[in-house]
């Protein structure tokens, strides 16, 4: 599961968005929607035709417009799923990711629903980098509404006795690092 924390949007508590579900509860003043992935398989059959028509309605109680959201590793898998969902809610997107290349064409996907959009090549465990990213997307879209940590990285070595160090430091620096830095920042 991946959690998105989200600012003062209205609320959510159940709505399907591409193959996804993202459900919220209120704590405070701050919301918490929580997304998880879901496929075929596991959509109940009496589900499955209307899974798909929900999916292409624009829910009114779902509408982000005015919001403003980033999307870590939002360039390809579920985190340009995500973007995606988010932008045809009606939020302006930022997208983070390594890659120019895939950000170019989640960013033309962005532009094609109509919405406010910017892909900004970073890398998460790069600290420094972190900061001036955030600016660009307040400078470019406005106040942050909504922080989706998804970017990942994994380590195939074989099991926690072959892991190298330095593979080690880069999965904590993007899986826990960059989302205590993001959050904070």
């Amino acid at each position: 599961s991946f959690w998105i924390a989200g600012g003062s949007g209205r609320n959510l508590d159940y709505v399907t968005m591409k193959k996804s579900r993202l459900s919220g509860c209120q704590k405070g003043k701050k919301r918490i929607f929580f997304f998880r992935t879901i496929d075929s398989e596991q959509t109940p059959e009496h589900e499955q035709g209307r899974h798909e028509e929900r999916m292409m309605k624009k829910s009114a109680s779902f509408d982000l417009s005015a919001r403003v959201a980033i999307v870590t590793g939002g360039n390809g898998g579920i985190g340009r799923g995500i973007a995606l969902g988010l932008a045809e809610a009606g939020a302006a997107v930022a997208v983070f990711g390594r890659n120019h290349e895939k950000n170019q064409r989640v960013l033309s996907e962005l532009k094609a629903i109509g919405v406010l959009s910017v892909a900004t090549v970073v890398d998460l465990t790069d600290r420094v980098s972190l900061e001036p990213a955030l600016n660009r997307v307040e400078s470019e879209l406005g106040g942050i509404d909504i922080l989706v940590n998804n970017a990942g990285n994994v380590s195939l070595s074989g099991g926690v006795l072959n892991e190298k160090p330095e593979d080690w430091d880069s999965v904590i620096e993007t899986q826990l690092n960059a989302v205590f830095l993001l959050s904070k920042l």
